[in-house]
């Protein structure tokens, strides 16, 4: 079951939503009573050990039913039992604190979160460091090496532009570590700022390429350190749009 605000997926027997507090529908009962088809119960397997009564469903007939499960005297056709399903992944991260690998949704299916922990773990903090040394190569002019004054003094609003551009730089890498935190945390916007820390890095540093051009006429290159974070940008924002997007029902914590 889905829920019809949010999109989270949910138990089928679910009152609220635990995403967005959104009061679902439940499908309805079988009989008078209040018996639900044991099509829906599914297996004991399903709810533990205390049974789908600690979910708030109604069965009167449930330690029958199981019984009749267990013995495997059950009539297919009659009960419709299906087959069993995983129960799904409530929250991503265990006991011990570790992140889950791998997580299971409602329907079962299985999603390995290897990527996700190299993101978390390796793959920001090191664009973070490189944000930071383009940064300082910004605002002090080493990209220009040894000529860095020559030009300063054809075109000193280079050098404004320079410090204004390698500030943003290094705050952009220092946004990085809430970013972070929040993705870690599996925050519900975690995903969406993710992508805009990549946004705000590939909109300063076009700035400061067309800027420049402008202020130098036209004769300022691309240098290494450019080419390697529009690379960077563009595989990261490909990648993780797909893989993040495969796995939004994770994000929806809502506390700080």
């Amino acid at each position: 079951m889905q829920c019809n605000r949010c999109g989270m997926l949910l138990f089928d027997n679910v009152n609220t939503c635990p995403c967005c507090g959104n009061t679902v529908s439940t499908v309805s009962d079988r009989s008078a009573d209040g018996t639900r088809e044991f099509d829906e119960l599914q297996n004991p397997n399903v709810y533990g050990a205390q049974g789908p009564s600690a979910y708030g469903v109604q069965t009167s007939n449930w330690n029958e039913m199981q019984n009749r499960f267990d013995s495997g005297t059950v009539n297919q056709s009659a009960d419709r039992i299906p087959e069993r399903k995983q129960t799904p992944t409530e929250d991503p991260i265990g006991p011990d604190g570790k992140i889950l690998d791998p997580v299971i949704d409602s329907n079962g299916r299985e999603y390995g979160m290897k990527w996700f922990k190299f993101t978390i773990y390796v793959q920001l903090f090191l664009s973070m460091i490189l944000k930071v040394l383009s940064g300082v190569f910004t605002v002090t002019g080493l990209q220009f090496g040894r000529e860095k004054e020559l030009i300063y003094l054809f075109f000193p609003g280079l050098r404004v532009l320079g410090i204004i551009c390698g500030s943003i730089t290094i705050c952009i890498a220092l946004y990085g570590f809430h970013v972070r935190k929040r993705l870690a945390n599996f925050r519900f916007d975690g995903p969406s700022l993710y992508y805009r820390f990549y946004w705000l890095s590939a909109i300063n540093l076009a700035v400061y390429l067309i800027v420049g051009n402008i202020i130098a006429k036209g004769s300022l290159s691309i240098g290494s350190g450019a080419l390697i974070q529009i690379i960077e940008t563009v595989l990261m924002l490909i990648i993780n749009s797909v893989y993040f997007s495969n796995r939004r029902f994770l994000f929806c914590k809502l506390n700080a």
